[in-house]
């Protein structure tokens, strides 16, 4: 995310100006992106977290997700965020759309 927000205002401040509309729909990609992935990764933990400690107080052995467990929820995780990230690009030409990105807006 630093590194995408990063090359786009510099490229702004390069050139003195507001760049381009690629540039609102790239920056609203990866800014819906990065929230959403991090959101519902951290409800992930949250809930792994949640699971220990009531195995710690009910004095049950706590099994950890395997590997294959973890990596199939964090791709769940990140196909759901590019979902979310590229919904703002479907209905540009519809008023009725929910999330639209636009020049004067950027990530709302």
């Amino acid at each position: 995310f630093n590194l995408c927000c990063t090359l786009s205002c510099g490229l702004n401040v390069h050139v003195g100006r507001y760049f381009s509309v690629d540039g609102c729909v790239f920056q609203s990609l990866y800014s819906i992106f990065a929230v959403t992935s991090s959101a519902w990764t951290n409800a992930i933990v949250v809930y792994q977290l949640h699971r220990m400690l009531w195995c710690s107080r009910k004095a049950i052995r706590y099994h950890p997700p395997t590997q294959g467990q973890v990596t199939k929820q964090c791709l769940i995780v990140y196909a759901y965020s590019i979902f979310m990230a590229t919904w703002s690009n479907w209905g540009q030409d519809e008023s009725w759309w929910p999330i639209r990105n636009n020049v004067y807006s950027g990530v709302f």
